[in-house]
């Protein structure tokens, strides 16, 4: 609840007692006394909401601090794509993919996307091998269109790779993230260590009553 209503991209962001990873709890509330039509357009407002309960309820303190955590940047060497047509609606989609290659399960199509935008949309569409924040490190201005076939850091692991943000290609035929975006982006994905703000709690409790 607590990376969900702060946004915090991994547990390496949060520094909490052991307990938060383990010990659960029904939390039931009400954001409106009546229905509200289209309320992903509140996404913002229902964030702020669930961070006052968590304080209330949980009694909890905290504060923000920079920390030398795990991140992300991008780069472009040899950039391999289309620009985008200023009339195009953006858009950027991890969807499953059909193809030859039976490893390259997953697709990600943007259309209209300036390099800030990707960067920023990365880590919630390939969040199995991206846990921080991308920093966007191009220098390409504009908007662009362009899909990635890659596999899924499961099907990459079975492969006999393991996780390695610079690893190469299997004998299969399967591409992790970073290596599916060089090849057919001419893009450079790669983690890096920055200084970037950590949510440290205080005081926690556990004790809600019912």
């Amino acid at each position: 609840m607590i990376n969900f209503a702060w946004q915090v991209p991994s547990n390496e962001y949060l520094v909490a007692p052991d307990w938060v990873e383990s010990k659960r709890f029904d939390v039931v509330a009400r954001a409106w006394a009546t229905p509200v039509t289209e309320a992903w357009r509140e996404s913002d407002r229902l964030l702020l909401m669930l961070r006052q309960l968590i304080v209330d309820r949980f009694k909890m303190t905290y504060h923000m601090e920079n920390r030398s955590v795990g991140a992300f940047v991008i780069t472009a060497d040899n950039p391999e794509m289309t620009k985008a047509s200023p009339s195009t609606r953006t858009r950027c989609d991890g969807t499953a993919a059909t193809g030859r290659n039976p490893s390259l399960t997953r697709l990600v199509t943007c259309h209209n996307m300036t390099m800030a935008q990707f960067a920023e949309r990365l880590p919630a569409i390939v969040s199995d091998y991206v846990r921080g924040p991308v920093a966007d490190m191009t220098g390409l201005e504009g908007a662009w269109d362009f899909t990635v076939h890659y596999s899924p850091q499961s099907i990459y692991n079975q492969a006999g790779a393991g996780f390695d943000a610079g690893a190469a290609s299997t004998p299969t035929g399967a591409l992790s993230v970073f290596e599916a975006l060089d090849r057919q982006l001419g893009l450079k994905l790669r983690a890096e260590k920055r200084s970037l703000p950590v949510m440290v709690i205080h005081s926690i409790s556990a004790d809600v009553g019912n």
